[in-house]
């Protein structure tokens, strides 16, 4: 399955970058805390297919919110390199779940990849300056 990451960062009102905004979904603004999860690819995707190829996307849940990836057509190896950002809880680590569906035409999406793992919070400040007396 592919890899992934995270930033926490603090997320300024107005600002509109939300990104990875599900089928449907307006880009809702985010306020407070956030955290950031790239998705970048999966690799040797098994095709469920009996003619055809795959057309894979990346569901993704973090702390009671899913989001997905765009679909990509006809691959095993998808590369998505999307950011999608959630609101975030103040907790230090946080449980994730990726799940890698075939995006079907007609009937119910196929089940492809997943996993779950925890993110453990890092923090960034920029801005700082040390002290000296």
């Amino acid at each position: 399955m592919g890899l992934f990451g995270s930033d926490d960062e603090e997320k300024k009102e107005g600002s509109g970058d939300e990104g990875g905004a599900e089928e449907g979904d307006s880009e809702d603004q985010i306020f407070g805390p956030t955290c950031k999860i790239l998705v970048k690819k999966a690799t040797n995707l098994k095709n469920v297919l009996k003619f055809g190829t795959i057309d894979p996307y990346a569901e993704v849940t973090f702390e009671n919110y899913t989001k997905k990836t765009k679909v990509q057509d006809d691959t095993k190896n998808p590369e998505w390199n999307e950011e999608l950002i959630f609101p975030r809880a103040n907790s230090d680590s946080v449980k994730v779940q990726i799940k890698i569906f075939h995006q079907e035409s007609l009937g119910k999406d196929k089940l492809l990849a997943y996993g779950t793992g925890n993110i453990t919070a890092t923090l960034s400040l920029t801005g700082m300056r040390s002290r000296s007396n």
